[in-house]
């Protein structure tokens, strides 16, 4: 064989065992990323993992928060307060309760209460009930609200109101009914006859708002009067004055239809109605100082809200737990 084709095969072979050594080295590097890059990819999903189900431990509560429609009790007579599901269609008391779409039924029985009893109804944060009184009217409570009347009611129709309601009042069908039905608060007094409307009474000042008939107020402070007829609001402070306006009456009764309609009202003033609901807390002093018109309905989850209030307001808020962080 000439040196020449000697040389050539050795440079070949030579070659030949560098590419294959230089293949192996390239080989062993994809390997070596490959481990590398699947270990990353474990790490990765791990932490994905563990931070998801973190945050889901942290927000379950969140997410999960509704109006409890059923929260509250009912007292007679000073004896121990009793839930509503004690209550349910139980015929031996002296009410019925049931439910009924997005609310509590609450009507009395054949057991009915004597005439020497106190009721009080008090409804928790979320509940929202529709009390059905002896004489026909309907009354519809709203969160965080208390009703409380005497066991002869049909003598003597007064009521006492903390919180809010709207009142369906019936005519006089019976000789036995009083003709006259009061509402009392903390700051006023309220006549009326075969009427539709709705009182607000909480800290600060109260509202009344007709819808039909007409009503007589009285300031409990000053004495001073007030006729409303359908479409008019009334405003009572501290002082005891009362401001009437008139007022798109809807916007103060969908509560009672499920609806929660907010029309550019402070995002404290939002805050804090939707607390009467959902057991939320929150600084508000740290509150932005934005207005909102929202229109929401009140068996959606907090969580879903909160998102649509961020979101109108670009907003960071963040809820922990059942605290609102701003």
């Amino acid at each position: 064989m000439p040196i020449n084709d000697r040389e050539d095969i050795k440079k070949h072979t030579f070659d030949r065992i560098l590419t294959t050594i230089s293949r192996k080295k390239r080989k062993k590097r994809l390997l070596n990323g490959a481990i590398l890059f699947f270990v990353l990819s474990i790490c990765s999903v791990s932490l994905y993992i563990f931070y998801s189900r973190s945050f889901d431990l942290s927000s379950k509560k969140a997410e999960h928060i509704y109006a409890d429609i059923s929260a509250g009790d009912i007292t007679i007579s000073g004896s121990r307060p009793m839930s509503l599901a004690e209550w349910e269609n139980n015929k031996n008391k002296p009410f019925k309760v049931s439910k009924k779409k997005d609310m509590l039924i609450i009507e009395p029985t054949e057991s009915s209460t004597s005439e020497f009893d106190d009721v009080v109804l008090r409804v928790g944060v979320g509940g929202l009930y529709k009390v059905l009184l002896k004489d026909g009217t309907i009354v519809f409570l709203n969160s965080n609200s208390e009703l409380s009347y005497k066991g002869d009611f049909l003598k003597n129709r007064i009521l006492t109101l903390k919180g809010e309601a709207f009142f369906e009042v019936a005519k006089k069908q019976q000789a036995d009914i009083k003709q006259e039905f009061i509402v009392l608060t903390d700051k006023q007094r309220i006549a009326v006859l075969g009427t539709k409307f709705n009182v607000l009474s909480r800290e600060g000042a109260e509202q009344t708002v007709l819808t039909e008939g007409s009503i007589a107020l009285k300031s409990i402070k000053s004495g001073k009067n007030k006729l409303l007829v359908p479409g008019e609001m009334a405003m009572l402070d501290d002082h005891g004055s009362i401001d009437k306006t008139t007022a798109i009456t809807e916007d103060y009764t969908s509560w009672k239809d499920g609806n929660l309609y907010y029309e550019n009202k402070s995002l404290r003033y939002i805050l804090s109605d939707l607390a009467n609901i959902y057991p939320i807390h929150f600084d508000p002093n740290k509150v932005p100082n934005r207005n909102f018109t929202l229109f929401l309905k009140r068996d959606r989850s907090f969580s879903e809200i909160l998102d649509l209030i961020k979101k109108s307001g670009k907003l960071n808020i963040t809820l922990k737990g059942h605290e609102l962080i701003f």
